[in-house]
């Protein structure tokens, strides 16, 4: 609104100056209109010849043409009417009988039977194939004992390989060490999914005042829809050698089907860059790789009608600036022109013209004209009119036999046969082939949605963090959230408390949603990257507004140094899923 209103006023103040300029170019024609004493004796011109006269009345109608000739004969008039019709002829012969009628339809089905015998029991049938959920395209990688002290790039796994004498076990013969790259190859289906990816394993940094960066790659690249998949750990002294496991999760959408190399790789944090800090992962302890296809149901963000109307309001006023910013210049220019053409001295200018005098008197009218020639001859009559019908003619001669009549229709349908008697029981079929397993297909309806952030970077310590809104479609199921970013809290002995509301509310079927850091020294600043996860039941359906607070411990009331989201990717994931079995 203030862009139009400065806009508006710009146009105001061109207007004045086109005003301005209106009145100088005005004043300086009148200037130049002044007599010179100078000036040469004027010249004088013949006017122009008058008009011609007006014409002469008109001379005296010739005569009458001639009469035209006889039109054409008229057309035959139409024939008379059909004579009345004659006497009917004999009989025809009696036609042939019809066909029987159409049979009747089934008896209705007879009572049941009485119950037989019990039958002996059969042999034991071939086990049948285990049946299978609904599909699910899922992988997990895994690996034991990484210990990779790599501190950038894609983390690798060292792979021993022994080989012991078949005499004397307890002693090594050779060994061979093989690296090889850390990638979880995964087939995706299909196009228009996304892929759900997290990894579970200890991470850890080494440094005085340092933070390493761990993050997803697909087929080489990071993540851009929505945003990377990362997490941090950050340390303040080499005291601490936090080998932690820790958990990073996130959803990836615009990735083509096909073979995806999901990476797992270490680099540098934001703001961090300068220093090459210890970075160690997958310290004695087993390390995953989890991938699963998922539907995308990530909307796009339409643009309202609201923010269209006002991109038309603002953008007005500059296209009408700009027309009287040209206007100004086309009568700049004009001004110029006439001020040079009026700025010579007066001793050299031309003598005056002066215009020719106005036309002279019409003439007086001319005489008469001789009368004209006789006329033509006139065309053709036109043609006659159509006869008169002619006489009904004479009654015909009576018709000759009729032909033998048609066949007779078909008989009426047979009444419905009595019900039959009771069948006897039908002997066990035989047991069918099994049918060729049908192509995967696409995994069932899922109602999510990934809410994400790049560097939050929220010193907060108590209140809300983020917000995530979510529609929720049935009202007899469960939420099933988890956040997944860096918390920290900084204190000589101190504890916050991170939380989950949904409406505004903690849920309490079956308990809250939370988690907490807890500190015993101001020395250590763990910016880590933490996982809360967890399902809430009775939340009715419609919008639920999914909240992220950080507050106070149970017996904790200080009020604590709290950091949400340092330098990283933060996500709140919310899912509708049935509720759990009793």
């Amino acid at each position: 609104m203030k862009m139009a209103t400065s806009k508006f006023k710009a146009s105001l103040i061109l207007l004045a100056l086109f005003a301005i300029l209106l009145l100088a170019c005005a004043t300086s024609d009148n200037k130049t209109k002044q007599p010179s004493n100078n000036m040469a004796s004027p010249v004088y011109y013949a006017g122009i010849p008058g008009m011609h006269g007006k014409p002469g009345s008109p001379g005296i109608p010739g005569r009458d043409g001639r009469d035209g000739r006889e039109g054409a004969k008229g057309d035959q008039g139409i024939p008379g009417k059909t004579g009345p019709q004659g006497p009917p002829g004999p009989s025809g012969n009696p036609g042939v009988n019809g066909n029987d009628g159409a049979k009747g339809e089934r008896g209705a089905q007879g009572p049941p039977g009485q119950k037989g015998e019990r039958g002996e029991s059969g042999l034991s049938g071939t086990p049948g194939n285990p049946g299978r959920m609904a599909f699910k395209n899922w992988k997990e990688c895994v690996w034991k004992n990484i210990n990779d002290d790599k501190d950038n790039g894609l983390i690798k796994v060292n792979t021993f390989f022994f080989t012991r004498s078949l005499h004397q076990w307890y002693i090594f013969t050779s060994i061979s060490v093989s690296f090889f790259a850390q990638e979880c190859v995964f087939s995706k289906n299909f196009s228009d999914t996304a892929l759900h990816v997290y990894w579970t394993g200890t991470l850890r940094v080494h440094a005085n005042v340092a933070c390493k960066r761990w993050y997803f790659t697909f087929n080489g690249a990071e993540c851009s829809a929505p945003l990377p998949i990362d997490g941090v750990v950050y340390v303040v002294s080499k005291s601490q050698d936090p080998h932690r496991v820790r958990h990073i999760e996130g959803y990836c959408n615009n990735i083509h089907k096909g073979k995806v190399r999901v990476g797992f790789w270490v680099g540098k944090c934001d703001g961090y860059s300068h220093g090459n800090y210890d970075a160690f992962t997958g310290w004695h302890s087993v390390s995953r790789i989890f991938v699963e296809e998922e539907r995308n149901c990530i909307p796009e963000r339409p643009i309202s009608s609201f923010s269209r109307k006002h991109e038309k309001m603002a953008t007005y006023p500059f296209k009408m600036s700009l027309c009287l910013i040209a206007l100004f210049a086309i009568l700049f220019l004009v001004c110029a022109t006439s001020g040079n053409k009026t700025n010579q001295p007066s001793n050299n200018m031309a003598p005056p013209v002066y215009y020719a005098g106005i036309p002279g008197l019409h003439g007086k009218p001319g005489s008469p004209g001789i009368p004209g020639r006789d006329g033509r001859d006139g065309r053709e009559g036109a043609k006659g009119d159509q006869g008169i019908p002619g006489k009904t003619g004479p009654q015909g001669p009576p018709g000759p036999s009729g032909n033998s009549g048609v066949n007779g229709k078909d008989g009426v349908k047979g009444e419905r046969g009595a019900q039959g008697p009771p069948g006897q029981k039908g002997e066990r079929g035989e047991s069918g082939l099994r049918g060729t397993p049908g192509n995967p297909g696409l995994m069932a309806f899922k109602n999510w949605k990934e809410c994400v952030w790049k560097n939050i970077n929220d010193g907060k310590d108590n209140g809300l963090i983020k917000e995530c809104v979510f529609s929720k479609n049935f009202s007899d199921t469960a939420l099933h959230v988890y956040w997944t970013g860096t918390l920290r809290v900084r204190a000589s002995t101190g504890c916050k408390r991170w939380y989950f509301t949904f409406n505004g509310a903690e849920c309490s079927a079956p308990l809250p949603i939370d988690g907490v850091v807890y500190v015993r020294s101001t020395t250590v600043d763990p910016h880590r990257v933490r996982h809360i996860e967890g399902y809430c039941n009775n939340i009715h359906k419609g919008k639920v507004r999914v909240g992220f607070w950080v507050g106070k411990c149970e017996g904790y009331n200080g009020n604590y140094d709290a950091y949400t989201g340092l330098n990283s990717v933060s996500r709140i994931f919310v899912e509708e899923v049935p509720k759990a079995q009793a």
